[in-house]
């Protein structure tokens, strides 16, 4: 087969059916790397409706061989990205090929793609692909991009795991003054090295009764000598489309008293989230982190196992001179 019998063509809502194929080919391809995983069915009408409006709504390209989809790519614009350039963000059901001549396929989307971001001033790229599509990994490598964050999983076979100094309870609205101060200091740790994440001032009262006040949340507090030192959060949906499943949870948020570490407090809250997720007929719990904060790297990395890496890249956005 000649490769320039591949054609690039714009996405339409059409497509759909095309590329949801193409994407639960790919989502089956990672499912196989694990003992147990999300089931496709479980997501798969999240993933029709949040297709069906990016079709209708978004710039995206598919990439043709006699008039079949082999390989799509369709993304967000984001705003501000990584700085004061605007961005796009293609998420895990954005993008998607067919195994044979996969970076061939990708190139001639990102091409394309990044061809017309750039016309449009759009120079910050994020993009989330399956963690172990290696190849897929080692093209995005080839083409400049760093990864970012993780989407990770796990079922909910106990962690064994018992300090009597820490407890570890539920905090309410009437308790969340015990949490004020530590909420803050997470807030306030994203900003230091290595990690460099602009977070911006906000008060951690109104944040956290905010958060709490939507259904299906739950934080949870470490306490030693009824002192706060350290506390993890829940959800029912975290930022990936994966966690939409209603067998899963996802922790959204954690951080441990820096003075207090090395005592395992972070593994008891797990623990206890744990136990608690079991008792009300979960399956699987999630986390998304950061790559670059290296604590959060060691702590998650020994109790999920990831599924989907974010990667991004950005474009020099000094080239808009030559245009």
């Amino acid at each position: 087969m000649q490769l320039d019998q591949y054609k690039i063509k714009k996405l339409d809502i059409r497509d759909l059916s095309s590329i949801m194929t193409i994407f639960k080919f790919n989502y089956m391809m990672e499912q196989a790397t694990f003992k147990t995983f999300v089931s496709y069915d479980d997501i798969e009408n999240e993933i029709s409706q949040k297709l069906t409006y990016m079709l209708e709504n978004l710039n995206g390209w598919s990439v043709t061989l006699n008039d079949q989809i082999v390989g799509y790519m369709i993304g967000y614009e984001t705003g501000p990205l990584f700085g004061k350039d605007l961005g796009t963000f293609v998420p895990l059901h954005g993008h998607g090929s067919i195994l044979e001549h996969k970076d061939v396929i990708y190139q001639m989307l990102f091409n394309h793609a990044a061809s017309h971001w750039t016309k449009n001033d759009i120079y910050s790229i994020a993009i989330s692909i399956f963690a172990h599509d290696e190849k897929l990994k080692s093209f995005w490598f080839q083409n400049g991009f760093g990864m970012r964050c993780v989407d990770a999983i796990r079922d909910l076979e106990d962690i064994v795991f018992d300090n009597n100094k820490i407890k570890i309870k539920q905090i309410s609205k009437e308790d969340i003054d015990d949490i004020l101060t530590l909420h803050q200091a997470h807030n306030l740790y994203y900003r230091t090295s290595p990690i460099f994440m602009p977070n911006e001032d906000e008060d951690p009262k109104t944040d956290l009764l905010e958060w709490l006040s939507v259904d299906h949340r739950k934080l949870f507090g470490a306490y030693i000598d009824d002192k706060v030192v350290g506390y993890m959060r829940i959800q029912e949906v975290g930022e990936s489309v994966i966690t939409t499943s209603k067998k899963m949870m996802s922790i959204t948020g954690a951080f441990v008293d820096p003075a207090y570490r090395g005592q395992k407090i972070a593994s008891q809250m797990l623990h206890s989230i744990i136990e608690d997720l079991n008792q009300h007929g979960y399956q699987f719990i999630g986390v998304d982190y950061e790559s670059i904060n290296p604590n959060a790297n060691q702590f998650w990395s020994k109790h999920f196992r990831p599924y989907s890496i974010s990667l991004t890249r950005r474009i020099d956005e000094n080239i808009k001179t030559f245009k």
